[in-house]
């Protein structure tokens, strides 16, 4: 989302879910790139997604304890994106796995 675009309301985000994304979030697999891309299509900021994608599964999981925000003690898988919702970096267990610069 642009610095000048303001963010949507709910009743916005609920128009746009039943819209032309509904169809992606009916199918039955979704990856997790693809479900951070559509919410941040949407309009949700991007400290949502990253909770939506990290710390609420975590928790409906029951492995909060293990993973699922970044604390010490905690496993460290973490994505970084550029701005075009590609990834850039990986790092698995405190090791980069993928990188990206270009």
């Amino acid at each position: 989302m642009s610095a000048t675009a303001r963010p949507m309301t709910s009743e916005e985000l609920a128009a746009a879910a039943t819209g032309r994304e509904a169809a992606a979030t009916r199918e039955a697999v979704i990856t997790m790139l693809d479900a951070v891309r559509l919410m941040l299509s949407l309009g949700f900021s991007e400290q949502q997604v990253s909770q939506m994608s990290s710390k609420n599964p975590a928790r409906l999981l029951r492995i909060d304890a293990d993973c699922g925000s970044i604390e010490a003690a905690k496993r460290a898988d973490l994505v970084a994106l550029d701005d075009k919702s590609e990834v850039r970096l990986a790092i698995v267990s405190g090791q980069v796995a993928f990188q990206d610069l270009s």
